[in-house]
């Protein structure tokens, strides 16, 4: 599936002309889609279900019988698939028991782990996301209410950092530009050109802002 991530993920990036390197986690909750590898679990949690409810002469119940009997080899179908469960901290004997909601136990854990606040904190885009962006991780809809491509790809822009703002370019910078000196060119604020400045406060922009009233300020 890794392989295949990769594929999604060239394919949303193309579609929203955004940034090739944006962080897969961020691609997943602005499109509203699970990862690849958790519908690959949830689909053997599903045939593991299927497998405990068969007969026990079956070969496919004989063949699982006899993988958890060699629990002593370094490999094999059922230790392999244990670990991977256990790697993304998902007990299998719960999901098992919640047969009918299994896909959400899986996203909810895969979601919790890629966006685990430890790691954060070496994880900068990701880190800006949840902070600024998107602080309740939710999936967004925008992409499906929107008709115009173009809007489409503008918001998303916008909300992925692949936007020319200072606030991002000044990362692009050699050496890197300090964040504080990264300050909007086209006012006289001297406030650092991020995306709410951009969208909510640069007076540049005003006689743009103004026409949207409703939408910058009462939401």
């Amino acid at each position: 599936w890794r392989k295949t991530e990769q594929i999604q993920k060239r394919f949303i990036t193309y579609n929203l002309k955004i940034k090739s390197n944006t962080s897969y986690p961020i691609l997943l909750i602005e499109v509203g889609l699970s990862p690849i590898e958790s519908l690959a679990m949830t689909r053997l949690l599903m045939y593991k279900h299927k497998l405990n409810n068969i007969g026990d002469h079956r070969l496919p119940k004989l063949a699982l019988n006899s993988s958890q009997n060699h629990l002593r080899l370094k490999q094999g179908w059922y230790k392999d698939t244990r670990a991977w469960l256990n790697h993304w901290e998902i007990d299998e004997n719960v999901a098992l028991q919640n047969i009918n909601n299994i896909k959400n136990i899986v996203t909810s854990k895969f979601k919790e782990k890629l966006w685990c606040e430890k790691d954060l904190a070496s994880k900068r885009k990701l880190s800006y996301y949840k902070k600024v962006i998107n602080p309740t991780l939710e999936d967004q809809k925008y992409l499906s209410i929107l008709t115009s491509s173009k809007k489409k790809i503008n918001i998303a822009k916008i909300r992925t950092n692949s936007h020319e703002l200072h606030s991002e370019t000044g990362h692009w910078a050699v050496p890197k530009t300090p964040w504080t000196e990264r300050i909007c060119h086209i006012c006289e604020n001297r406030n650092i050109e991020d995306e709410n400045n951009f969208l909510l406060e640069c007076p540049a922009y005003n006689h743009i802002r103004s026409q949207f009233h409703n939408l910058c300020y009462n939401t």
